[in-house]
């Protein structure tokens, strides 16, 4: 069916491309000119897809249009040299510089562009036009059925309905209520709802000492220690640790100095360090990054680690300081919150399982962040990190040794349900995900376990407009079939989150599990907003990530994570 609309589009001169994996193609609209930012051109594009879908015993074909703006860069390598940019440390393909994320941000810092970038941006995210050109589009096409469908005669017409219509049903999931220190919740910020009622897991930290050790540099120890004593207040106040002791360290640029005073520390002598590095320092590789060399060696003691910009410590803005309490609260083992049990009298355990592609385009797989049905964190593993082919066999391993640290320290008892929610980076397959949870579930025969498989994702063609700049509400839920939906997250854009329910899962609730979706991301994750993923998915590849980039430091072994799987100390 795509094809016949991509013929179309190339009779009428345009240069359709297919993007890989997607199921959607596009191509350049010729008749509005590139919005330019210095030397980097915001392309207007089409993207559009025809997919089939199943109502009960119908199929029906839905068209999805979008209005995109595609970023290029288009001169010559003389042009940034005349303008005075130094791209020396960027990336490039047949002379030309790629318009990758981190390309765009070099070359906008060092042209101060990047006010001019995010006004432009602005305008043309406007989502009233962009609907307007899809109802444009969609009339144009009206016009075209018979050339569209040339001799086959496939569809007489494209119907423009809005939402809620007798194919697609439109409600509100609404928010979970939170709970603090004995149950107990209020409304409001969250920030003050827990120094208000004292985070959920107070008693784990009631009279004990909470150790932190900090690494100021000399050069700009005045504005790093204001910050410091703001964070302690925070810690002390939001979070109620009493108790906290800060052991300052003061070192020059060199790191060698850091790694010097770690080599001397006891294991977990601290319960978290704190490092102070420099914006330029995010530009460096992998294998020498300040951050990941210092992270490994504080790893190899089992001290947790937060690090701060030096430039933000000048600010010592109290959202940012909030939040990296918040950070660091998380990282020594606290919960400072949970989201309601909802609806299941069993035992129900929510498991990630994140990936990330590294520098050699290898795909690593990182089994992580497990949860209980009411969002507190249990465990969290990246060891082994595996590649693709060794997938099934340590997904298999690594579910039945979950499964059994799950079962001893909740004392379930032989004969009780279970309920397992896997939330997994990719849809599921036969070969790897299905065959790893049927010869892990054979080795709990005594138990009665049902599961569900869901893939959680922003990679799909579906976008929700209101008519207008007014916002959709956080929460608007759309099931598209019995087992696909999408839940809008909030935001400024118009994009939701699509949930796809594998359909050999034995629990099959899609309203219920796209609600628990929404529920997670009102976890804690970095900051005391509501993010827009569940910290189901976001966790576990942010420990593949952190993980794959650790293990090209020297002489470092994944291993020494085992003493830190009941802390998020990758966050």
């Amino acid at each position: 069916m795509t094809n016949l609309f991509k013929i179309f589009f190339e009779s009428k001169g345009r240069k359709v491309y297919h993007l890989k994996y997607s199921g959607e193609s596009t191509f350049d609209i010729s008749s509005e000119e590139p919005s330019k930012i210095g030397l980097l051109s915001l392309v207007p594009r089409c993207k559009f897809s025809v997919k089939p879908f199943e109502k009960g015993d119908r199929v029906i074909f839905v068209m999805t249009l979008a209005k995109e703006y595609k970023p290029r860069f288009e001169q010559s390598i003389e042009s940034y040299r005349q303008d005075g940019i130094d791209i020396r440390d960027c990336q490039f393909k047949n002379d030309l510089l790629v318009a990758s994320r981190a390309n765009i941000k070099k070359y906008l810092d060092r042209s101060g562009l990047q006010a001019k970038y995010n006004s432009t941006e602005e305008r043309l995210r406007d989502k009233a036009k962009e609907l307007d050109f899809i109802i444009k589009t969609i009339q144009y096409l009206n016009s075209k059925t018979d050339e569209i469908s040339s001799t086959l005669k496939i569809f007489k017409k494209f119907n423009y309905l809005t939402l809620p219509n007798t194919l697609f049903q439109q409600t509100k999931i609404k928010k979970p209520t939170n709970f603090y220190y004995n149950q107990r919740t209020t409304r409001g910020f969250i920030n003050e709802a827990v120094q208000q009622l004292k985070p959920l897991s107070y008693d784990v930290f009631s009279g004990q000492k909470i150790s932190i050790c900090t690494f100021i540099p000399s050069l700009e120890a005045k504005q790093c220690e204001r910050l410091i004593v703001n964070l302690k207040k925070n810690l002390t106040d939001i979070f109620h640790l009493e108790d906290v002791e800060v052991t300052p360290l003061y070192v020059g640029n060199d790191r060698r100095e850091h790694i010097e005073h770690i080599s001397r520390f006891e294991n977990k002598q601290f319960d978290l360090a704190l490092f102070f590095l420099y914006q330029k320092d995010k530009n460096q590789p992998a294998d020498k990054s300040a951050y990941n060399r210092l992270k490994a060696k504080l790893i190899s003691k089992q001290i947790p680690s937060q690090s701060m910009l030096v430039e933000n410590a000048q600010k010592n803005n109290d959202f940012h300081v909030r939040n990296l309490a918040l950070n660091i609260y998380s990282k020594i083992g606290g919960t400072p919150w949970a989201i309601e049990k909802d609806g299941f009298e069993h035992s129900e355990f929510v498991l990630g399982i994140g990936s990330t592609i590294d520098d050699k385009k290898t795909r690593n797989i990182g089994f992580a962040s497990v949860f209980d049905h009411h969002g507190s964190y249990m465990v969290g593993s990246c060891s082994p990190l595996c590649k693709l082919e060794d997938y099934r066999d340590n997904l298999q391993s690594y579910l039945i040794a979950t499964l059994n640290d799950i079962i001893d320290s909740r004392g379930i008892v032989k004969g009780a349900k279970l309920r397992l929610i896997f939330h997994i980076f990719k849809d599921a397959s036969r070969k790897y995900e299905i065959a790893a949870i049927k010869q892990c579930l054979e080795e709990f025969v005594n138990y009665e376990i049902e599961y569900a498989i869901l893939s959680v994702s922003f990679d799909h063609p579906y976008k929700f407009f209101s008519g207008s700049n007014h916002q959709i509400e956080r929460g608007t839920f759309v099931k598209l079939t019995s087992n696909r939906a999408l839940i809008f997250m909030g935001g400024r854009g118009s994009k939701p989150l699509q949930i796809k329910l594998d359909s050999r899962s034995t629990y099959q609730d899609i309203f219920e599990l796209t609600k628990q979706v929404l529920y997670f991301s009102h976890l804690s994750h970095k900051s005391f907003m509501p993010a827009m993923k569940p910290v189901t998915t976001t966790y576990p590849q942010k420990l593949a990530q952190l993980t794959s980039d650790l293990l090209k430091i020297n002489h470092w072994d994944p291993d020494m994570l085992h003493g830190m799987k009941d802390k998020l100390w990758f966050i």
